[in-house]
């Protein structure tokens, strides 16, 4: 599954996407994000749903507040697996930590089951990867709320990467579109921009867009002329539009990068909170077979 990100011993995963462990708003975004990124060799991806099916119940054991979103490639690599862990600060990060150390320290089982899982997941990764990033509301256009990422089955995820020394100008860049995006009513738009702070090339940002079906995507881009235009119209027209794709090809490394990935149900572990805002999909009740159904009916008593 994951390699940990602080502390030694064993594997961590992660609580639910961008949503924190206790917060205040229950729809509120996390301040920080923990990403692992596990490359699977290829070939292995069966064999490792396999396995990795089994840390949702040792994790349990070691801190049942631990809760995690697991997202599996549509677009992109096939053989990435990401892993998110949402939490209100750095020092819950580390507690969360602690306390997992604490249990494999303290429970022969639970060590021994993360051992176990560990050394068939090692197995089958070809690479793993810990990143830390903070969330930046004043870059994020009309965020979701954590309602909107419980009832999404995708997540369009992008990826930026900003030229040393110019990430004020790209701050700068985004408040602009998104002033215009407001302008022009833009309410197609909703993203949460996370920058990085451990673990990755330094002017590295996340949009995370939840998608609930990729019918949406039909709708936008039927209409991606005009919604385009209306945007350009309120930045300042053509000459200012042209001007800030000059300026932003100076500010990036290279272009942006978009990929879907599917909420996997079967690989996370949302807090019983996340998973209310949509309890049929992340707590759905076990189907019964059609004979027991049908023999439990013929039990009930007949109504006077």
């Amino acid at each position: 599954m994951r390699v940990n990100r602080l502390i030694p011993l064993g594997l961590l995963a992660a609580s639910p996407c961008l949503l924190p462990a206790q917060p205040a708003d229950p729809e509120a975004l996390p301040t920080v994000l923990s990403i692992f990124r596990e490359e699977v060799k290829p070939g292995r991806m069966v064999a490792h749903e396999k396995v990795r099916a089994g840390w949702p119940a040792v994790f349990a054991k070691a801190n049942p507040d631990t809760n995690w979103i697991a997202l599996t490639p549509m677009t992109g690599d096939p053989n990435v697996i990401l892993y998110l862990e949402g939490l209100p600060s750095f020092k819950a990060l580390e507690e969360s930590n602690i306390k997992i150390q604490a249990a494999i320290a303290q429970n022969a089982a639970v060590k021994a089951e993360f051992e176990r899982l560990g050394s068939q997941t090692g197995d089958m990764a070809q690479n793993q990867r810990s990143s830390l990033f903070v969330y930046r509301p004043a870059m994020s256009y009309r965020p979701p709320k954590a309602s909107d990422v419980a009832k999404s089955r995708l997540m369009a995820i992008t990826t930026i990467r900003v030229k040393p020394g110019r990430v004020p100008d790209y701050i700068d860049y985004l408040k602009t579109l998104n002033a215009a995006r407001e302008k022009a009513g833009a309410s197609w738009v909703s993203n949460a921009m996370y920058q990085v702070s451990a673990g990755g090339p330094g002017g590295t940002f996340l949009s995370f867009s939840p998608v609930r079906s990729l019918a949406e995507w039909d709708d936008g881009y039927t209409k991606a002329d005009e919604r385009q235009k209306a945007i350009d119209a309120a930045l300042g027209g053509e000459l200012v539009v042209k001007m800030r794709r000059e300026r932003i090809s100076e500010i990036l490394i290279e272009p942006s990068t978009t990929n879907v990935f599917t909420v996997s149900r079967t690989d996370s572990r949302p807090s019983a909170q996340f998973a209310a805002f949509d309890p049929d999909f992340w707590t759905p009740k076990p189907a019964v077979p059609p004979g027991k159904a049908l023999a439990t009916k013929k039990a009930e008593p007949a109504k006077p």
